[in-house]
């Protein structure tokens, strides 16, 4: 008996150690770093709902399409952020799990397209290391490769990553962990088919081989638009001049003959305009500091300040009572610093703004030194057929054109309009 109570006493304080351990560990550690454990230790390989989310937010996908038993299904208008939600835990199993890459064929990369599978299309070249990032907070991704498009799919029922950049017109394989049966189920829940590559049928010569086509008449919906007056009373409210580190005890206020309201305190400047434009700049030694750790390798920094942009235009957004949903569109290296720009994602497609994008941030020496954005709210109106992509695809000149919606807008509502990308590729280094 003595011995019993012996051996349970030397239980009881070996799982005191490691509760010990774990809370020592939960203190010590980021929450980045903490999934990263959890994943390799086997204790949490689903991504939480929040960190999906929250990878959406960054980078969204002009496509998005699966094919099921009935064959191709592109979505389409608000279809596209429902389906969205839907994947994007099987792709962060992916791509926080890829193994080995090898370099293949195009021919082999079409004749998969053939098989069940999740295909995600972007508008820029997408370096590889930031979508792993992107989807499942984790860094350290040596691989330099990119992607336009990222198709998952299995072999030998196994789930794999099939990616091709179009603007190198070079082709991968990745192998990878995520669960094949999550797989085949959403597959086999895929709607029914609206669509088919342009490889696997006739006179779509003009467009690249894997560009999906929809096969049926696609309405997208339509949005009136309501851009703030930041020239009316309480408009500008503390926590929108917080998000942009402003306080408004200290700064000094201005208003100017057309309007626009600015804020001036110590180096940085903030102005609101009438219209929803909003910049915020900085001479000599102002800025709003970005939470970074020494030592970051290059490509780990480009990818948290990114995130952290993305974050801060989200929370500029909600301030101000605006819609969010920025997307990166674009990063490059300038001045100790990077340049990013940002679209918003809307009903489906991106919002073509008047300067282009609807934001553009000035990083510079780990500080943020320029914002210029667009914002406003929007709210459904109704809903507009697109243009038929067999007529389209007649106006098209050259070969491997992209087909992508975009939002425009006119006398006060957002209109979805089909845009060609010509075959033509920017965006991130």
């Amino acid at each position: 008996m003595r011995e019993k109570l012996k051996n349970l006493l030397i239980l009881l304080l070996g799982l005191l150690m490691i509760a010990q351990l774990m809370v020592n560990l939960a203190l010590g550690l980021g929450e980045d770093t903490l999934q990263t454990l959890r994943m390799r230790l086997g204790m949490d390989t689903r991504p939480d709902s929040t960190q999906t989310a929250f990878a959406e937010s960054v980078l969204r996908p002009g496509k998005l399409a699966v094919r099921g038993p009935d064959g191709l299904y592109l979505a389409c208008g608000s279809e596209v952020d429902g389906l969205l939600g839907t994947v994007s835990p099987i792709l962060s199993e992916a791509l926080g799990s890829v193994g080995k890459i090898t370099s293949i064929e195009n021919r082999d990369f079409l004749q998969m397209l053939s098989d069940p599978h999740i295909a995600f299309s972007f508008s820029y070249p997408v370096p590889f290391y930031l979508l792993q990032h992107w989807w499942t907070g984790e860094t350290g991704f040596s691989s330099d490769q990119s992607a336009t498009t990222l198709v998952i799919l299995s072999v030998e029922e196994k789930v794999v990553l099939a990616f091709c950049d179009d603007s190198s017109g070079k082709y991968y394989l990745a192998e990878t962990a995520a669960g094949y049966d999550r797989f085949v189920s959403l597959c086999q829940a895929a709607p029914n088919s609206n669509a088919f590559y342009a490889f696997e049928r006739d006179g779509y010569h003009m467009l690249r081989a894997h560009e999906p086509v929809w096969s049926t008449p696609v309405y997208y919906p339509t949005y009136t638009v309501t851009l703030p007056d930041f020239s009316e009373e309480g408009v500008i409210s503390e926590d929108l001049l917080s998000a942009f580190d402003i306080n408004h005890f200290l700064a000094e206020v201005y208003k100017e003959s057309d309007g626009d309201i600015v804020y001036i305190e110590g180096y940085n400047a903030l102005q609101f305009s009438k219209d929803g434009h909003v910049v915020y700049s900085v001479t000599g030694d102002g800025g709003i500091e970005l939470d970074l750790s020494d030592g970051m390798a290059e490509k780990e920094r480009r990818a948290y300040v990114s995130r952290q942009i993305c974050e801060i235009l989200e929370r500029i957004a909600v301030a101000a009572g605006c819609d969010g949903g920025f997307s990166i569109a674009g990063i490059s290296a300038e001045n100790n610093g990077y340049v990013i720009t940002c679209e918003r994602s809307l009903g489906g497609g991106f919002i073509t703004e008047k300067d282009g994008y609807s934001a553009v941030v000035t990083i510079e020496e780990e500080k943020i030194t320029g914002i210029r954005m667009t914002l406003s709210t929007t709210s459904e109106s109704g809903t507009a057929m697109l243009l038929p992509l067999q007529l389209a695809t007649a106006l098209l000149e050259g070969k491997d054109n992209s087909f992508c919606v975009r939002y425009i807008e006119q006398d006060g509502q957002m209109i979805p309009k089909l845009y060609s990308m010509g075959g033509m590729y920017h965006g991130m280094e």
